[in-house]
């Protein structure tokens, strides 16, 4: 008779069970069902997680203008979002918050795009040519080539519309130099031809057609041959600029402007 009567609870208190599992959403969920669907929101927030974090990491690349400072406040709430969707249990609930980060990510990557490369700094420099930033250049020394000044002129010219040769009129610019000649190739020992001259009787010019040259920046003595000379850095001399016979064959330094 006890054993009947424990068989009799124990179904009623299944039903109960049952009963109070029909009433969420007015559906039949089970336990098994509500951590089913939780496993599934998780793996979706994850993914979405990883985009935004993408997203994040592509607006880093970029200069922090306010377009781009409102798309990182965007993502900020979004991630704030996310935090409360991970807290739900129902499908309606999740399906809602889905949908609404599925298209604010759309949102965002269309006004990332929109804003394309737009203030973000290009280093694509391809190997042997080497990156540096002041301002953003590649550079090259075709330390296994010497040449008269206007043969490497129109050496670094040829290779394509935004290459020149090496132009110092930054001190930035000359540290970069400095640092490659001497530090990257390791090669002390040897003078450069780099991008300005005096010829036919005119004053010193960079070959982008500017005249500004920097006191510091010549050598002892220097200029001395305006109207006939090439520029050259005196790398021996104290890594400074000089001018000289244009008819000395010596090694070059070309760049490619990239901003």
């Amino acid at each position: 008779m006890a054993i009947s009567s424990w068989c009799s609870l124990s179904e009623s208190f299944t039903s109960i069970f049952y009963d109070v599992s029909i009433r969420i959403d007015g559906k039949v969920v089970t336990l098994q069902g509500l951590e089913s669907s939780l496993a599934a929101l998780e793996n979706q927030v994850t993914g979405y997680n990883t985009q935004i974090n993408d997203l994040s990491n592509s607006i880093a690349s970029a200069a922090l203008s306010s377009d781009l400072v409102e798309l990182e406040t965007s993502i900020g709430n979004l991630e704030g979002r996310i935090a409360s969707a991970e807290e739900q249990n129902t499908d309606q609930v999740s399906q809602s918050v889905v949908d609404g980060l599925e298209t604010r990510i759309g949102d965002l990557e269309n006004a990332l795009s929109s804003i394309g490369t737009s203030g973000v700094e290009d280093t694509s420099c391809e190997s042997p040519w080497s990156y540096r930033s002041g301002p953003a250049t590649c550079i090259y020394a075709a330390h296994d080539v010497k040449a008269l000044w206007i043969e490497a002129k129109a050496w670094c010219e040829a290779i394509g519309p935004q290459y020149r040769f090496y132009i110092v009129n930054a001190f930035q610019k000359h540290n970069d130099l400095n640092s490659y000649i001497n530090f990257e190739l390791s090669d002390s020992s040897n003078d450069y031809y780099i991008g300005f001259s005096a010829l036919n009787n005119q004053n010193y010019k960079w070959v982008d057609g500017s005249s500004e040259f920097s006191k510091w920046a010549w050598c002892w003595g220097k200029p001395d041959l305006t109207g006939i000379g090439c520029g050259s850095i005196n790398n021996a001399g104290g890594f400074c600029l000089e001018d000289m016979s244009c008819e000395i064959k010596q090694k070059f330094i070309c760049e490619k402007v990239i901003s």
